[in-house]
């Protein structure tokens, strides 16, 4: 038992470590999100990032759609890399806001395999149908 205390205070110490850089350091958690036709934003700890959503030479998202998050991975105009967690299950709209990055994603990448196997689905239906209407 002894010999695993120095062990398990070393992971409850990186862990602490990595969750302090996140939050307080790089601000990946983001408490508000604003997204328009053209920008998106993200908030946190009075620190906003705003993209001009043209202007991106890539934005991936890794969706978690049982917890309501999404990891969002992007590289902006300078090419610099960021990455954001969005939890949106804490946001009054999250399904809404779930919906909008996952729209985004396939806008910027829509001859990505993920953008295909979405075309695809039969749960992508209103888009389809939308975009028969449109056509």
């Amino acid at each position: 038992m002894n010999k695993m205390m120095p062990i398990l205070m070393s992971l409850a110490l990186f862990v602490a470590f990595y969750t302090t850089i996140n939050n307080f350091i790089l601000k990946v958690n983001s408490e508000v999100i604003e997204i328009s036709d053209h920008t998106i934003s993200f908030e946190a700890y009075k620190k906003k990032d705003i993209y001009e959503i043209s202007k991106l030479q890539s934005f991936k998202l890794k969706e978690f759609p049982s917890a309501k998050k999404i990891y969002v991975r992007l590289i902006d105009f300078e090419n610099k890399k960021k990455k954001y967690w969005v939890h949106a299950g804490s946001f009054d709209e999250g399904e809404k806001l779930f919906k909008k990055l996952l729209d985004i994603e396939y806008e910027k990448h829509p001859q990505s395999l993920k953008a295909r196997a979405r075309d695809q689905s039969p749960i992508n239906y209103h888009r389809k149908k939308e975009n028969k209407k449109g056509t």
